[in-house]
């Protein structure tokens, strides 16, 4: 906003009358731009042109103007602005005393609470230069102001420090599994004796048994078989399917013992025989011949008998032969069950109590959950956050969540700790390194928090917080590019401090902060730039419902200057 004000009487003592008819400076008018003025980048900053008519400084006098800001009893000077007759040995930029001349002059100051409701005055000395030197010939200083407040809206953006992002729990079903192995002698199909007694099919029972009791589902019983690989496909083919067929004749007249129900599903056990396990073949011969390897599987994959391998390997070596039959051939002659169950879910009730009393009961996914969807108290979902690390110390998420749960209780070393401890799991998970610029933001470091936002660029958070660093910079096109898409309310703050108030209210009115006091603020300050008074009152009146203390700052604000004496604005 351009206002031209005339210097009307300037202030002169009696015994400077003489220097007033020399000095003409009650004819200069000045142009203020901005006016109001306005806080960028912790600073005011001011352009004055200065329009001096003729005869304003003698020819050979000289003038300061120090334009200065006045606000709650305290004035603050701008770098002084020097002119000058054509014959004046002073300094300054030349007038012609004739011709008078303009002069245009930029100034700044550092910022200082209260200036929004300030006026600026420009002061005057004039001067001339003899033999006997300088004598003060003129001083004063507008009678009135020649702008007035400073905007301070920049100053409305913040980072919200105790908000944070926190790492996603993936608790859903938990599955569990176990496996249980049984043997054949050499080219047979049948289910041993021994073998039903044996290890694997005890804890197969118990594992039937445990699940059955603790109400968990059923989701298969998957028995494979497999052969040894001497001899021909064809045949290893069939013995491996008869054995998992064999096999799972005898797991169901098991589980008939054990679960009825159970065994009545025909659904849930699957056959299927897998041929011969070279897989498995390999792997146990580089264990246990690592120095005949290839020979032997050449042999072996030759496709002769077993009596035809045995009699070759003894050619090589006899001990050779006996270790390759029963180190690496008889574990390959087996069916396994793979058997699968969905654990019953723990209530709520239980894991709230759980997550509390013993921590280490529960799964780490069970923990994470519990934290973030069924505790509501703070300080207990640090605690089960903390215990979660200690259940997998390996995985970033609970340190970072703990460093969350520290923050919103304003807890900044211990936030800082825990995020430490998650960047060293995970250095360049963008998640954290935005949650720690966040805690160094609040601790007054403002150059690592900068630090960790840009290392964190890319995730919306820190681009927000980044954005919201570049509006108190002054750098206002470039916030609105770093908040993209979002509809907060710095993005709404980034777009009218760029020219775009009527981006305002629709950015406000479809995020998450459209119900704020500040928000209601904000598009009242929007309406103001726009000339709608409506629209000024009635969201400065909703925004004062919500919180009384903008009452007084509105009445302050140098955004609403034009209003200060409108009956309706002061009625609020």
């Amino acid at each position: 906003m351009n206002i031209n004000r005339l210097l009307p009487v300037i202030l002169c003592s009696p015994l400077l009358m003489v220097g007033c008819a020399k000095f003409n400076l009650d004819k200069v008018t000045y142009t203020v731009t901005p006016d109001p003025l306005e806080y960028r980048n912790d600073s005011v900053a001011v352009t004055i042109k200065a329009d001096y008519p003729k005869k304003s400084i003698p020819k050979k006098g000289h003038a300061v103007i120090t334009p200065t800001l006045e606000f709650n009893g305290q004035a603050v000077d701008y770098p002084v602005l020097k002119v000058k007759g054509e014959k004046s040995k002073g300094e300054g930029k030349v007038l012609n005393h004739k011709e008078g001349g303009s002069v245009t002059y930029t100034g700044t100051i550092q910022y200082k609470p209260g200036m929004e409701r300030s006026e600026l005055f420009a002061k005057a000395n004039g001067y001339t230069l003899s033999k006997k030197g300088e004598k003060e010939k003129f001083a004063g200083k507008t009678p009135s102001a020649i702008a007035q407040g400073v905007i301070v809206t920049p100053l409305l953006a913040y980072i919200d420090a105790k908000s944070m992002v926190v790492g996603k729990h993936n608790y859903g079903p938990i599955f569990k599994t176990s496996t249980s192995v049984l043997y054949f002698a050499y080219n047979s199909k049948e289910v041993r004796s021994v073998e039903k007694k044996s290890e694997d099919m005890v804890a197969f029972r118990e594992f039937v048994d445990k699940q059955t009791k603790d109400q968990s589902t059923f989701k298969g019983m998957d028995v494979l078989g497999y052969a040894s690989p001497e001899g021909k496909e064809d045949l290893n083919a069939k013995l491996s399917g008869d054995r998992s067929g064999n096999f799972g004749k005898f797991l169901k007249d098991e589980v008939k013992k054990l679960n009825k129900d159970l065994a009545a599903n025909n659904e849930l056990m699957k056959n299927e025989g897998k041929g011969a396990d070279f897989a498995g073949f390999e792997k146990k011969l580089s264990e246990a011949a690592a120095g005949q390897k290839s020979q032997v599987s050449q042999i072996v994959k030759g496709g002769v008998t077993n009596a035809e391998l045995q009699k070759q390997l003894k050619t090589i070596d006899g001990a050779l032969a006996k270790s390759i039959e029963k180190d690496v051939l008889s574990p390959l002659r087996r069916a396994e069950v793979i058997t699968t169950v969905e654990l019953k879910p723990r209530t709520e009730a239980e894991l709230k109590s759980m997550a509390v009393s013993d921590p280490a009961a529960l799964t780490y996914e069970e923990l994470l959950y519990t934290s973030q969807t069924l505790i509501t108290d703070e300080n207990t979902r640090l605690s089960i956050n903390q215990s979660a690390a200690k259940v997998n110390p390996n995985d970033w998420r609970a340190y970072n969540n703990a460093g969350a749960s520290a923050a919103s209780l304003a807890k900044w070393d211990v936030a800082e700790d825990e995020l430490r401890k998650a960047e060293k799991v995970a250095p360049n998970e963008k998640m954290i390194l935005s949650n720690l610029g966040r805690v160094f933001w609040q601790k007054g470091d403002r150059k690592k928090a900068e630090e960790y936002f840009d290392k964190a660029a890319g995730f919306p958070e820190a681009d927000q917080a980044k954005g919201t660093i570049l509006i108190l910079r002054g750098k206002y096109a470039e916030a609105v590019t770093k908040f993209g898409s979002a509809n907060t309310f710095n993005a709404a703050l980034a777009k009218l401090l760029s020219g775009k108030a009527a981006d305002v209210e629709s950015t406000l009115n479809a995020g998450n902060d459209k119900d704020l006091a500040l928000s209601d603020y904000l598009k009242a300050i929007a309406s103001a730039r726009q000339g709608n008074k409506d629209k000024v009152l009635s969201n400065l009146k909703s925004a004062i419902g919500k919180d009384a203390n903008l009452r007084a700052k509105a009445k302050d604000d140098a955004e609403f200057i034009k209003y200060r004496n409108d009956s309706d604005f002061k009625s609020l």
